[in-house]
């Protein structure tokens, strides 16, 4: 499950990562953190959930795997390839002293925050990744810094630089920054152990500032707590988003950091000192709908299902399969054509009947059999639920079993996944009518 766990340090060391080497002297050939640099070596390139090739850290296996697709991802690794001696390990410079001339253009910066604000938050974010590598203790007062100028920025065009200048912010480079800095912040608040709270509401602010959607929209959306109206809410939300996002860098980032809150928030919630919080956790979920529905909005229909995916995962978890089963109808509007999307409507058809939640596997398989997806398993399952709402017992002993046997070596084939939680959900259910079930041959009458 990756709920319940802590947020890792990679993830962290991942945002925070980029030395600003060649960045101390004199404020000059300073790179925007707008666009996610890569460093000149290959830092936690060992650990899990990191792309030493790209030199990123991702927040989930997921994350990283859809990385690991894109086309940006396969030509730095070929390039790698041919140059074998181009990433080198930064494991070397833990625990090392922070450069002299770090902190001295750190103090420079601080003591230029409100004459010359776009100069001293490049300075700041630079050095924040620099010396995430040697000593994070300060690091979270110049994440504060660097994230103050940046607001500054926004609130006025005019502190962003000249145009044309080294230090220059562009609107675009301004938001991409400031998700990655806070997003940077939430983690080190975690790390170190602070109150889940402060963490939380980092990762939130991230998130929603850089859609340009308000923080209440999120968590007055799960009052509920009903899963349909939630997602009802969050296509509400994303059909909103003021932001065009005409670029898909921009798509993939929002969609990263949309998923990486939600998995946060879920972790925020487990971790508790007084066990689950489930403020946070409707919270996370709510992230998750919203994730759904706008990479559903911008095409992405791999980022959505893995979104329903997660949900599904994440309810399970914390002990609330019956709403991971209302989630299969998102799957049956939406996702029917991937892979394993009728594994998973299958697996909520069954969780419903091993509940006795004849209304929802109800609801479900009538939702299936009016798609263009139905099934002949499916119809055997509508007409099993039929059976045992009308509690017409004859048909249990006499058909139930043998209409089963009758389509389940075809769908053994045609479906393994499909077949093995449909038969072995169906020999608990069906085991008070099998004793009466016996096959009839012709050596019966002789």
């Amino acid at each position: 499950m990756r709920h319940g766990g802590r947020v890792s340090d990679t993830a962290l060391v991942g945002f925070l990562s980029l030395s600003s080497t060649g960045l101390v002297k004199g404020f000059t050939g300073l790179s925007i953190g707008g666009n996610t640099a890569e460093s000149d070596t290959d830092d936690d390139a060992q650990r899990p959930l990191y792309c030493a090739a790209c030199k990123k850290a991702f927040a989930s296996p997921a994350t990283l795997a859809t990385h690991q697709q894109s086309e940006k991802h396969k030509k730095k690794e070929y390039q790698q390839q041919q140059n074998p001696k181009a990433s080198r390990s930064l494991q070397q410079s833990q625990g090392q002293k922070i450069p002299k001339g770090a902190l001295e253009s750190l103090e420079r910066a601080r003591a230029i925050m409100h004459k010359d604000t776009a100069v001293a938050a490049t300075v700041l974010w630079n050095i924040a990744k620099d010396i995430a590598k040697h000593d994070r203790s300060i690091v979270e007062s110049v994440l504060r810094d660097a994230l103050d100028c940046m607001q500054r920025m926004e609130a006025d065009p005019k502190r962003r630089g000249s145009k044309g200048s080294p230090t220059a912010w562009s609107s675009r480079s301004l938001l991409k920054t400031m998700l990655e800095c806070r997003l940077a912040l939430a983690r080190l608040l975690y790390t170190n152990g602070r109150t889940k709270s402060e963490s939380a509401n980092q990762y939130t602010l991230a998130v929603c500032q850089y859609l340009g959607i308000q923080e209440n929209d999120i968590t007055n959306s799960h009052t509920e707590h009903t899963p349909l109206t939630i997602s009802r809410n969050a296509f509400g939300i994303a059909a909103t988003i003021p932001r065009k996002f005409g670029k898909q860098e921009d798509i993939a980032q929002a969609i990263d950091a949309v998923d990486e809150t939600a998995n946060a928030l879920l972790a925020l919630s487990a971790n508790g000192e007084n066990g689950n919080d489930d403020s946070l956790a409707w919270r996370g979920f709510a992230f998750y709908f919203l994730m759904h529905a706008f990479a559903l909005e911008k095409g992405n229909n791999t980022a959505a299902y893995r979104a329903i995916d997660q949900l599904i995962t994440g309810f399970e978890s914390l002990g609330m399969a019956y709403f991971g089963n209302e989630c299969a109808m998102l799957i049956i509007k939406h996702h029917l054509q991937n892979h394993d999307a009728l594994a998973n409507v299958a697996s909520a058809v069954m969780g419903s009947l091993l509940d006795s939640d004849l209304v929802r596997a109800k609801r479900l398989l009538e939702a299936l059999n009016n798609s263009s997806s139905v099934q002949p398993w499916s119809h055997y399952m509508a007409e099993l639920v039929a059976k045992r709402t009308m509690l017409d017992n004859v048909w249990m002993c006499q058909n139930a079993w043998a209409k089963w046997i009758e389509i389940s070596s075809m769908l053994e084939r045609s479906d393994p996944d499909v077949f093995v939680i449909l038969n072995d959900g169906l020999d608990c259910v069906l085991s008070p009518y099998k004793w009466c079930y016996m096959p009839i041959s012709s050596e019966s009458f002789e």
